[in-house]
């Protein structure tokens, strides 16, 4: 089961609420007749790995987590996922100014289709509800197999209706000294399809198309419309399962010169999360760490 971590949150929300206090007009949520800001996640999948039975089951399931962000951090009196309601700890624990809860210690074993969230403070109570994002069927790639040097690639996708995709992609190559180059292309896209340019391949190597994810909710972009409401605003998110790839594509003459002695491993494997935390950083131009305060 994937996990979204607390970070994509945040990041999230610096990217709907970075500088709002200098854009109050372009901003939905930037006046001081709100006290709170909800910021939720939801993901769907079709199994969970059970660790009493060391075993996968393919029961539908969601996992679910999210911030409450104030001047002051709230009491917090509950949290509910469609008629299910959770109440005390461990869902919830205060952390570095805000309010945390979650719940996926144990799989929520529902399609939620649509998923209604409320969220419930001493500061009042915001609610909100999604409909689930169809899965991606039908894949589409320019090349298959290899890419010429200087050369564009394209991928495609039908059969999924969601608000927005999260694309998980790298390019590796190694130079003429034999030292290793990583460039990350992942993507948030409201489109379909995405197009590299030719001067992004440059040099012989692999291209890894890990997954695509389909979600629902409002693009995090500055002047982003809240989806939830009630004693303050809130942006929940749903995705669906990720579209698994997993494909490799030749650039060029691919790796040369490269045995299991000297081969080192980029990042296989990365968790859904670390793909989108890191495009989310790139799309705010964030390398590094700031501190940021909330404008309500």
């Amino acid at each position: 089961m994937k996990r979204i971590s607390i970070s994509f949150i945040l990041l999230i929300f610096l990217t709907l609420f970075l500088s709002c206090s200098k854009d109050s007009e372009s901003n939905p949520v930037s006046n001081e007749q709100i006290c709170q800001i909800v910021l939720a996640w939801v993901e769907y999948d079709n199994s969970y790995w059970d660790d009493t039975g060391d075993s996968t089951v393919y029961i539908p399931n969601a996992e679910l987590e999210g911030v409450v962000i104030a001047n002051e951090p709230p009491d917090f009196n509950y949290f509910k996922i469609g008629n299910l309601t959770f109440s005390t700890k461990p869902y919830f624990n205060y952390s570095y100014g805000y309010l945390y809860f979650e719940h996926d210690d144990q799989p929520l074993l529902s399609q939620f289709n649509p998923v209604s969230i409320e969220v419930s403070t001493s500061l009042g109570k915001i609610s909100g509800s999604l409909t689930l994002p169809d899965t991606i069927q039908n894949i589409n790639l320019s090349t298959t197999d290899t890419l010429q040097i200087g050369q564009s690639f394209t991928i495609s996708w039908t059969g999924s209706n969601a608000d927005f995709y999260n694309f998980n992609c790298g390019y590796e190559w190694r130079d003429a000294q034999g030292n290793w180059h990583y460039k990350d292309l992942d993507s948030l896209l409201s489109g379909t399809s995405i197009t590299f340019d030719g001067s992004i391949f440059l040099f012989n190597g692999k291209i890894d198309i890990w997954n695509i994810s389909p979600i629902n909710g409002p693009f995090p972009q500055k002047g982003a419309k809240p989806n939830m409401n009630g004693d303050g605003k809130g942006f929940m998110y749903y995705t669906n399962d990720f579209r698994d790839l997993s494909i490799e594509i030749t650039v060029g003459q691919g790796l040369y010169n490269v045995t299991n002695a000297n081969k080192k491993s980029i990042r296989h494997g990365q968790k859904f999360s670390r793909n989108i935390i890191e495009s989310i950083k790139r799309r705010l131009g964030l390398s590094t760490y700031r501190d940021y305060k909330v404008h309500l």
